[in-house]
């Protein structure tokens, strides 16, 4: 990957004062961007999460750390996978284990043919509620209250329905997110 002077990861991004919103929505459109690119090609990236996003000077978002990356192959061989505790669907969690050094990065084996592009878009769900809690913190009016309720129930039916009381949105039932994946 190519050293990109002044980039920093969309978390620390979202926790300096800019146009918000607009930077939001072109930083989720960009990375829905790329990482439907990876798919076409045959690809998850399998850790996407906001310290994976950088975000250039500009305002243009470079997903990074494509270390866990994985061709979508139909054979039955086992491949070493990872991610971070928090952003890793369920499904791809049940093969993994902690790292001895940091208990929140975690790595296993899995069948090629268990992989599924749903686990990015599940670790995108996560990061876009991740940063839209970063934002309401450090900025609650920077996002039009529309914008906030649909980028989270997008966020949220991205979860697969595996969504935790938490991760609900305009008070719909947890069991109405698992109808609508």
């Amino acid at each position: 990957m190519d050293f990109v002077n002044g980039a920093c990861d969309c978390g620390k991004y979202f926790r300096e004062p800019s146009d918000v919103e607009p930077s939001l929505l072109r930083i989720i459109e960009g990375v829905i961007s790329a990482i439907s690119y990876m798919h076409s090609r045959g690809t998850i990236h399998m850790d996407i999460k906001p310290g994976n996003i950088l975000v250039t000077p500009e305002g243009a978002p470079i997903i990074s750390d494509l270390g866990f990356a994985k061709l979508l192959k139909v054979d039955n061989e086992h491949t070493l996978i990872g991610g971070t505790e928090g952003y890793i669907h369920p499904d791809a969690r049940r093969f993994m284990q902690e790292f001895t050094s940091d208990p929140n990065r975690l790595r296993g084996e899995s069948p090629r043919n268990y992989l599924k592009p749903i686990w990015d878009v599940y670790s995108l769900g996560k990061t876009i509620l991740e940063l839209l809690r970063v934002i309401d913190a450090k900025f609650p009016k920077a996002l039009n209250p529309y914008t906030r309720r649909y980028l989270r129930l997008m966020a949220c039916r991205m979860l697969d329905g595996h969504n935790t009381e938490g991760e609900r949105a305009l008070g719909l039932a947890r069991e109405s997110f698992q109808g609508i994946t």
